[in-house]
């Protein structure tokens, strides 16, 4: 169910805007019905909430967010990407190092939204991600998107710039805790 749609501009992909209601809770976006608040990959910033705590270890990094405490595993020990359909939420990350830049290639997502103004993100996607601790209050996230489904061409998103609060723990974030609306939507 989609209210309009119109052509981005920069990727020249065709966007379905949603409409307001639904004629189940299955028509309603994952975000709505508080499974999958991350649309795509998890350093797409939300409106809110956009707490992460990022775990490194020689082989892994592991970027936990507090809201609907997704943990996103992204491997560092060269392992090959798994044979057969893996379909995930946030795909199959492997990264790797460039001097100070986490690099990182994600596969594998389950077709999804990208981002709440409702560019899609197919299972074909490919993002690359190029993560870089810019001081120590600051983190800067830049992505390519190369979705040959959804797009004419690979396109860049706008680099992001994270805060960074070390040393701090993420608070428990329920926000569908004696849900009793979604029957309803």
């Amino acid at each position: 169910h989609f209210a309009n749609s119109y052509t981005d501009a920069r990727t020249g992909a065709r966007v379905q805007q949603r409409a307001e209601k639904a004629d189940t809770a299955r028509d309603r976006s994952l975000s709505e019905r508080s499974l999958q608040m991350w649309h795509g990959p998890p350093v797409v910033v939300a409106g809110y909430n956009n707490n992460m705590r990022l775990v490194h270890r020689r082989d892994v990094v592991v970027l936990e967010t507090e809201m609907q405490h997704t943990a996103r595993v992204i491997w560092l020990d060269g392992r090959p990407v798994p044979t057969g359909a893996v379909q995930q939420w946030q795909g199959y990350s492997r990264g790797h190092w460039e001097r100070d830049t986490l690099v990182v290639e994600t596969i594998g997502y389950k077709e999804n939204w990208l981002d709440a103004q409702g560019r899609p993100l197919t299972e074909q996607a490919r993002t690359i991600e190029r993560i870089r601790r810019v001081n120590y209050g600051t983190l800067e996230v830049s992505m390519t998107i190369d979705d040959p489904k959804a797009y004419t061409k690979p396109w860049n998103t706008v680099t992001i710039k994270l805060a960074l609060v070390l040393n701090t723990d993420l608070l428990e974030y329920i926000c569908n805790e004696n849900e009793k609306s979604l029957q309803h939507m």
